[in-house]
């Protein structure tokens, strides 16, 4: 979208944007990924003498919510088996020649005028904020890189409409963040503005009251790649997880998806218990389709606790009903 700007420690500061990691460029295999035998056993972990060992999600769904609906063991072990593959999925997709994804972004931009943006550990400004991911390296800058993807696929589609180059479309898609001191894309900025605008592309972000704060900022600047009137914010004020983020989506798509129109929604793996949630609640106007645009985690250790967080939130979310078993569907490109 924009810089950066001076802010105390955490903040991504301009020399620190170069140091944002690009996933996308780390050689990944499905060994990286978490064991099912070890989630599972996670999963039915009861609560012992040491405090300092928690029950696991199935004793705290069973305990902590009057929804739990009981699922039996060989079906939470299909849904950890499902999730596993899904992650596969996000990570090998999300790292797909830039051609290729362009290929696929092709097919769907004619009809595809909104982004929606679930907010991410940190924010545009900060590689991490005080919440539970502040301290795990996998989600450092989540929320900037998720942001610049949405601009980024804005201007892509926009561009795909307006008959760019290959070439241009690819200076932007090869990014992972947007800059201010790029001469080639500053070249293009301008035409990048117009034709967001032109096509009516917009974007949606949805986040806490100091996530949106941040987006209102970036939205009243005037060096944008996108015009800060085609960027919507949802009001957070029932806004504290991504429960509350997929009801009040459901109630903005409903009110600005047309029939047979498509929404794309950039995400990593976090997309496999988002889905199921966006199931679960109706999230997706009937005649409408969803595309998620896969982004990339950090591969090696450091990223086990993050995928098997992932996999353990979505399960207990299913067991206490605000999670379908199965995700809605969608396709990911």
């Amino acid at each position: 979208m924009t810089d950066s700007e001076p802010i105390p420690y955490s903040s991504i500061t301009h020399e620190k944007l170069s140091l944002i990691p690009d996933r996308r460029k780390e050689f990944y295999t499905r060994d990286t990924l978490p064991k099912a035998d070890v989630i599972l056993r996670a999963l039915y972990q009861k609560e012992e003498l040491d405090k300092n060992i928690k029950p696991g999600e199935i004793e705290r769904a069973k305990s902590d919510h009057k929804k739990f609906i009981g699922l039996a063991n060989l079906e939470i072990e299909k849904l950890v088996d499902d999730c596993i593959d899904e992650m596969d999925t996000y990570e090998t997709i999300s790292r797909e020649p830039p051609e290729e994804r362009l290929r696929k972004i092709r097919l769907i931009a004619h009809d595809t005028d909104l982004v929606v943006v679930y907010s991410a550990p940190g924010d545009y400004y900060h590689d991490r904020k005080k919440d539970r991911y502040q301290n795990d390296p996998a989600m450092v800058a989540a929320d900037r890189l998720r942001d610049d993807q949405a601009a980024i696929l804005a201007i892509v589609i926009a561009g795909i409409r307006e008959n760019w180059s290959d070439h241009d479309l690819l200076l932007f898609l090869e990014k992972h963040v947007l800059t201010n001191d790029d001469p080639i894309l500053n070249n293009l900025k301008e035409d990048a503005r117009q034709a967001v605008a032109k096509h009516k592309i917009r974007i949606v972000y949805t986040g806490r009251e100091d996530e949106v704060a941040v987006v209102e900022r970036i939205r009243k600047k005037k060096n944008l790649f996108i015009p800060g009137e085609c960027i919507d914010i949802l009001p957070p004020e029932n806004i504290d997880n991504t429960v509350d983020q997929t009801k009040e989506l459901g109630a903005y798509l409903k009110k600005n998806l047309a029939k047979g129109e498509k929404f794309i929604v950039p995400m990593n793996l976090q997309g496999g218990r988002s889905m199921r949630m966006a199931n679960e609640f109706g999230m997706i106007p009937e005649h409408t389709h969803a595309i998620v645009f896969a982004m990339p985690t950090m591969v090696g250790p450091d990223a086990i606790n993050y995928r098997t967080g992932e996999i353990k939130g979505t399960v207990y979310r299913v067991l206490t009903g605000d999670a379908s078993f199965e995700p809605a569907p969608h396709i990911i490109i």
